[in-house]
């Protein structure tokens, strides 16, 4: 039963924390914005509105999947060349 309670936090923790290969979070990489914590809330102004276009939240999601791809490719080719390192070409 304590599983099933902490699942929840332990997901939103897991989704918000920046990975080392994209640079940025997962739930980020999808929806566009960080997830906001209750502490996040605490701070904000309550004149300030956010609003975002559709077309321009799509134009952002695009760049930073796009950003993601490319941090990956950066971060395969790293291990591949550190995997690669001391192994005899075979012919």
């Amino acid at each position: 039963k304590m599983w099933e309670e902490c699942l929840p936090h332990i997901e939103f923790a897991y989704n918000r924390s920046l990975h080392s290969t994209t640079k940025m979070c997962p739930f980020e990489i999808v929806y566009g914005f960080l997830p906001r914590a209750p502490i996040d809330l605490l701070h904000l102004p309550s004149s300030e509105k956010v609003n975002f276009d559709a077309k321009e939240h799509a134009e952002l999601i695009l760049k930073m999947h796009e950003l993601t791809k490319e941090n990956i490719e950066r971060m395969n080719a790293k291990y591949k060349l550190a995997g690669d390192k001391g192994r005899k070409h075979v012919v």
